[in-house]
Parts: structure tokens; sequence; C-alpha cells
């Protein structure tokens, strides 16, 4: 019962919150800004979130929340080969996205992260 509650509102949030808008446009305190975006998956990260640091990402339907060290699945769902592309791009770009998660922790702007190319 408290694992299907707890994945109800993380569905409920995400799909009420995934970002409208780049990362540089207006930013508040419940709003989760696109930093980067790449082959049909956008990645999002709130400006108050619950550690671990992690972001969100989305794709055809589908969403999840990825822990950014080590790069991991927390919850929701991806297919697997959009998993495997969010969790490879984690890893090529951890510092910027650590950067970013303590730049929302202070509710600076976010920035923009390369595609996974």
């Amino acid at each position: 019962m408290i694992a299907h509650a707890a994945e109800a509102a993380f569905q409920c949030a995400v799909m009420r919150c995934f970002g409208d808008g780049p990362a540089t446009q207006t930013w508040q305190r419940d709003h989760m800004p696109r930093i980067s975006e790449f082959f049909g998956i956008t990645v999002a990260m709130f400006y108050s979130d619950h550690a671990p640091p992690h972001f969100h990402a989305r794709y055809s339907g589908s969403r999840a929340t990825i822990r950014i060290e080590p790069p991991g699945l927390l919850a929701g769902d991806l297919p697997p080969r959009a998993l495997g592309m969010v969790i490879d791009s984690t890893s090529q770009h951890t510092a910027e996205l650590e950067h970013n998660w303590h730049r929302a922790r202070q509710g600076l702007p976010l920035l923009a992260i390369a595609p996974l190319e």
C-alpha cells in the first residue's frame, strides 16, 4: 500500500510538473525545467527535490527518476533501450548533472546539458 501510494505521488508530481520550456526560462520552486533532450528522451530536474541527487526522464509516455551517482533507476520505468541511453548520458555528464543539482538547491537557473550523441 505504501509503495503504491509513493508511486502514485511520483507519477502525479511528474505529470504535473514535467518541464514547460528550456532550462533558461522561468524557474520557480516547483518548476522542473528541461536540461537535455536526445532521441525523444526529455531530461529535467526539480528545484526543490529530495535526496539522493537525481533527475527525471520521460520517453514516449514512460517516466523515470534516475540517480546521478552511481547512475541508476530509482523509480518509474523506461523502455530498456531508452533507459540504457539515459544511463550512458548520465555517465558521460555526471559532473554537469551534479553541478545542476547543486544549482537547483541554491535556486539558480539550471544549465543545458549536451545531448547524447
